[in-house]
Formats: structure tokens, sequence, C-alpha cells
């Protein structure tokens, strides 16, 4: 499953700490799948450089039952960021 974190020029996405993305159920930082691979890719055409992740569905932990999933990690800062979005599992 491909999930885009957007850059913008308030977050450079080259400040992430790749090795901590997470991605999974909202609010549960503990759970959720490690990215399998990243690569930098401008997403939405605002010329800010997004990071596209690949996850293996299983891994996060998500239902067909769930509406919205996590996105979140630490920059290479320490600082945490966590974005959410809403979603359709199909089984």
């Amino acid at each position: 499953m491909p999930v885009a974190l957007l850059g913008s020029a308030d977050f450079d996405v080259s400040s992430v700490d790749l090795a901590t993305v997470k991605f999974g159920k909202m609010h549960e930082m503990d759970s959720g799948a490690l990215a399998l691979r990243s690569a930098p890719q401008d997403v939405n055409g605002d010329g800010y450089m997004d990071i596209v992740f690949h996850f293996k569905i299983k891994e996060t932990g998500l239902e067909t039952s769930d509406m919205e999933a996590c996105l979140h990690g630490m920059t290479l800062a320490g600082e945490h960021f966590c974005g959410h979005d809403s979603v359709k599992i199909i089984s």
C-alpha cells in the first residue's frame, strides 16, 4: 500500500528519520507497519519534495471497519510527527 508524506514550506521531508515511520491504526504509535521502501517524489506537483512509503497491508493492523489511519514517525531532530486521513480497507 503506497502512502505519501507531503512536504511543504513548513515541513521538509528530508528531515524525516525513515527508519521510524509507521502506518496503522489511529493514535496507536507503538503498532502499525514499518515501511518496506520509500522514495522521494513530488506527488502533488507543488514543487515541494514528498516521500512515498510502501507498506504491507496485513502488517498495518487495519481492519475493514477502520475509517482512518495514521502515518507517524520522528524527524532526525527527534520531533514526533503524525498525519491521518480517511481509508477504505477492502479485504
